[in-house]
């Protein structure tokens, strides 16, 4: 999967995610969308998984904390 693949898929996922379309995904967001694609999920796990996106630890992930998770270099784009 090339770099431009995967940011729109990125793009793809968070726009689905993105309820509010506020341009970021709350917690409660997040969940929504996980607990619909995987009902058998526990609290624990989910909180885990937001968190690792999360790295500003301020209750949202942003395309940027998505992209750092993931190890991708914003200079690949260019």
């Amino acid at each position: 999967m090339g770099v431009e693949d995967f940011e729109e898929e990125a793009d793809r996922i968070l726009a689905y995610a993105d309820f509010d379309k506020n341009g970021t995904v709350e917690f409660t967001e997040f969940c929504t969308v996980a607990m619909d694609k995987r009902l058998l999920l526990s609290d624990n796990r989910l909180k885990a998984s937001f968190h690792l996106f999360d790295r500003s630890c301020n209750g949202k992930i942003d395309f940027n904390e998505v992209r750092d998770c993931l190890h991708l270099d914003s200079s690949e784009n260019d």
